[in-house]
């Protein structure tokens, strides 16, 4: 019971994570595990070691109610870095939650990150950290997220424009045929 109340007890304080943690997020590089990723926008950072991981991790969960879920690496990466995950609503919201976040954690740094900065997707182009920026990269939308990805073969996207689609294939009469059958012939 003492063990217990003691946990409860402790919490981040400024300073506490100074130097662990990198100052590059990556945005949407990572599938979502709380919903569709058109829905869910994943965030990610790197911390030097598994316990301000874990402190982060209980901070950020109970600190933001708009954070659907975060969560650690179970592993450490080949440099020995934790990677922490965070899930949210794809929303408009987004770019100043995450300004938020990101000046709650300066103090909990100790020090200033005047550089942060952020790669979207499984980019390596990193932008400065800013709300305008946000809005220009990330989808902040279901439909925006589906417009930039949309997984639909080449040759609708053609005919959804009224632009002629020309075959690959062999034409043979089972293909007419069906064409037929499904009316675009």
């Amino acid at each position: 019971m003492h063990q217990q109340s003691k946990l409860l007890a402790e919490s981040l304080e400024t300073g506490d994570l100074e130097g662990a943690i990198s100052s590059t997020i990556h945005i949407d590089e990572f599938k979502s595990k709380m919903g569709e990723d058109k829905d869910i926008i994943v965030f990610s950072f790197k911390l030097i070691d598994k316990k301000p991981a874990e402190d982060l991790v209980n901070y950020i969960e109970k600190g933001y109610n708009w954070v659907l879920d975060a969560d650690q690496s179970s592993g450490s990466m080949s440099n020995g870095d934790y990677v922490l995950f965070v899930e949210t609503e794809r929303t408009k919201d987004f770019p100043k939650q995450l300004m938020e976040l990101l000046s709650d954690m300066n103090n909990l740094m100790g020090e200033k990150f005047e550089g942060w900065k952020f790669a979207y997707h499984k980019g390596n182009q990193y932008q400065p950290v800013t709300e305008e920026n946000i809005m220009q990269f990330v989808p902040l939308s279901a439909e925006d997220y589906e417009a930039k990805y949309s997984e639909k073969p080449v040759d609708e996207m053609k005919i959804a424009a009224g632009i002629p689609v020309k075959s690959k294939f062999n034409k043979t009469p089972q293909l007419e045929q069906l064409q037929i059958w499904a009316g675009i012939k």
